[in-house]
């Protein structure tokens, strides 16, 4: 922490010293009492100024990576948005970016993580940090090594490599060299895997090579030493043993030896004189022809190797010279390369950051527009009002819905829909909207309570809206619903539906009122048919049930063989519950919907109405 506290501090020099006295006295603790230290740096933030923050919550971070990895993240997070509006030195974003990076990292969210390391390497690049550079490079080539995108690990690897090579960093060079000889051979790229494999080994021999040599030599020294101590020893038995002999019978054998060897000896040295004399002359003729012979067979010899190591020399500077000329282009392209990819590199890096930025900006405003959505529809409890027994599962699949439900009272009467706009996202949104303000001038404005004739006019209205009647658009965007009306005095309810039918249950008997088969909007598929929407009448009592829905939950996939959930399976459902009450019956329809669901993803935006007349 302390080796960036002077460079980012921008406040007067009595800080600095107070603060760095601080942190080294927290720090001189450290070993010993880690959970204090902690502690003390937590609660120094809530006194401490935006540059003293930053130093702390960089060692926080730092600390966080080894044991609590969400609260890492939150302390380099926290840091790098004061970073970003102090406008700190990109020495302290850097920082920030490469503990996101790591955190992301060994929560296995690889992708993120790549995002911060890339983000870290174009302010390292800025600041022309040699060593951070080929690291950052590094942790970005392990990541799509990860990924098992190959092709761009080894590009990096390689970027990281050359980096090394040219800080001749020896430990650097020979993680790089490992990391290509892995990457290569996961690739399937056995050429380049065998190249960096033995370029690998052979900076490992050459260090093992020089502790190899210091070794031998002391074996050498040790075994000298040895055979030097035996042989004195040696002697020195065969010195005492002679000694042991006495002096007189060592004379008298002494002087017996040398009569009788000097009578043997002159009679042999006289002949061996006579036949070494002919003998030494005849070897010396011999000798003087073989000489002459040698001499000029080695001139011969000579003369030709001349020769061929002249041609050789010539032959390989000519080579040599071609590898030289082809090398220097080979490392200009390479060179213009380079700079086409770090120019890329920074220009991606910055449409990664506007694309965040405008992603972020669309969230914020898909999120307002759930607030607008939000505001239209009738408050579940306002409903409850008027029909105590009642309940809505409403699960959109995206933040905004294409299915929404409608509510209201009109001269005693209740009208209840549930709809299921084309889409579901945004463009379902915009369906919902004009759906919710047509219904509100048909029925609260003019009046129509009878479920057909609010069908017809709401198919009408759809259409006029997005001018489907007049030719200039083919849009086929429209909305399929179910509707009742409820008229508690006569303990009876109408009902019409556009493809989407109503479920009801009496006693344990249920029954499927059939809506017709066609949308709300959208051309017919021939131009000679008429819409229209049958109702139907329905007398009701204290144990009859309705539900409306759209058709999100029956199409949701999920269970042991991956299948629909289905209308068999949904109607099994509430007639196993039928007899609980309403807010019950919601529980278990959520329930078993994530059941089995599972960890699948949500298909549909989910609308059920269920209501207990």
């Amino acid at each position: 922490m302390l080796k960036y506290f002077y460079f980012y501090t921008k406040d007067s020099s009595m800080k600095k010293i107070q603060l760095t006295l601080l942190i080294l006295f927290l720090g001189i603790f450290t070993a010993s009492a880690q959970p204090g230290y902690i502690k003390a740096l937590e609660k120094s933030i809530e006194t401490a100024n935006n540059t003293e923050k930053l130093v702390i919550l960089e060692k926080l971070s730092e600390f966080y990576l080894d044991y609590d990895i969400t609260i890492a993240i939150k302390y380099a997070g926290v840091g790098l948005k004061i970073s970003k509006k102090e406008k700190a030195d990109d020495k302290v974003q850097a920082s920030f970016y490469n503990k996101l990076g790591a955190a992301y990292y060994y929560n296995g969210k690889y992708r993120k993580s790549l995002r911060y390391y890339e983000k870290e390497l174009f302010l390292i690049q800025k600041d022309g940090k040699p060593k951070e550079t080929i690291k950052a490079l590094y942790n970005i080539a392990v990541l799509y090594q990860k990924s098992k995108k190959y092709r761009k690990a080894a590009k990096y690897f390689e970027l990281s490599y050359e980096k090394a090579q040219e800080l001749k960093s020896k430990d650097l060079i020979m993680h790089n060299l490992k990391a290509l000889y892995e990457v290569y051979e996961q690739w399937g790229k056995d050429g380049k895997s065998l190249k960096y494999l033995q370029a690998y080994i052979a900076l490992k021999d050459k260090q093992f090579k020089k502790t190899e040599t210091n070794v031998s030599i002391l074996r050498k020294k040790y075994k000298k030493e040895k055979a030097l101590r035996q042989t004195t020893e040696n002697l020195l038995d065969v010195t005492e043993s002679k000694l042991n002999v006495s002096e007189n019978d060592k004379k008298e054998l002494t002087e017996d030896t040398l009569r009788k060897a000097n009578k043997i000896e002159l009679l042999a040295l006289e002949k061996k004189m006579a036949e070494k004399l002919d003998a030494q002359e005849e070897a010396i003729n011999s000798a003087n022809v073989m000489l002459h012979k040698a001499q000029s067979d080695r001139k011969a010899i000579q003369f030709s190797l001349l020769g061929l190591v002249t041609f050789l020399v010539l032959a390989a500077g000519v080579w040599l010279f071609y590898l030289y000329r082809q090398k220097r282009k080979a490392n200009d392209i390479l060179l213009i390369q380079k700079e086409e990819i770090e120019e890329k590199t920074v220009e991606l890096t910055a449409v990664n950051v506007e694309l965040e930025e405008k992603n972020t900006q669309i969230i914020d405003s898909i999120n307002y527009a759930r607030r607008i959505q939000d505001s239209i529809l009738i408050p579940e409890d306002q409903i409850k009002q008027h029909l105590p027994e009642t309940f809505i599962y409403y699960q959109p699949k995206d933040i905004v819905s294409g299915d929404f439900y409608w509510f209201s009272e009109v001269n005693g009467k209740f009208i209840l829909a549930a709809i299921d706009c084309t889409g579901h996202g945004v463009p379902g949104a915009f369906m919902s909207m004009i759906g919710n303000t047509l219904l509100n001038e048909i029925v609260n404005e003019k009046n129509i309570t009878k479920p057909d004739e609010i069908l017809a006019h709401l198919h009408e209205g759809v259409m006029v809206s997005l001018q489907q009647n007049t030719g200039r658009f083919e849009a086929e965007d429209g909305m399929d619903m179910s509707l009742c009306t409820i008229d508690p005095k006569l303990k009876r309810f109408q009902f019409a539906g556009a493809k989407n039918h109503l479920y009801v249950i009496q006693g344990e008997r249920l029954k499927v009122l059939k809506a017709n088969h066609h949308s709300i909007g959208g051309r017919p598929l021939r131009d000679d048919i008429e819409v229209s929407f049958t109702s139907y009448d329905f007398m009701y009592d204290d144990n009859t049930s309705i539900y409306m829905m759209s058709d999100g939950y029956m199409d949701q996939f999920g269970g042991l063989q991956d299948t629909k959930f289905n209308s068999k399976r949904f109607k099994q459902m509430l007639l196993d519950n039928c007899k609980l009450p309403m807010a019950e019956q919601k529980d278990i329809i959520k329930k078993q919907l994530n059941d089995w669901k599972g960890d699948k993803a949500q298909i549909d935006d989910i609308l059920v109405l269920g209501v207990k007349l």
